[in-house]
């Protein structure tokens, strides 16, 4: 998860450091991801690791502030199940 993050933060962003990252560039990673045809499900199980790896960031001062603190989960797809009468 965090290796297809930092290959699409340097080659969109021209980031190499963690402390470059901001908010709309984890936004434009979830748009990336969109668009590539992942699913909402999976696009939050990359913000589940995304999320810790930057509070542990935040912790150890490499940070001064959590980019990916204030983003929220996207809403999963409804699966429309058949009915049986």
């Amino acid at each position: 998860n965090l290796s297809v993050l930092i290959r699409y933060l340097k080659s969109e962003f021209g980031i190499d450091t963690i402390e470059k990252i901001k908010k709309v560039h984890i936004q434009s990673y979830i748009i990336f991801e969109i668009d590539r045809g992942r699913k909402s499900s999976t696009v939050n199980t990359k913000l589940k690791t995304l999320k810790p790896f930057f509070d542990y960031a935040l912790d150890e001062n490499y940070i001064k502030v959590n980019p990916a603190k204030s983003i929220k989960f996207l809403k999963n797809e409804k699966i429309d199940m058949p009915k049986f009468d």
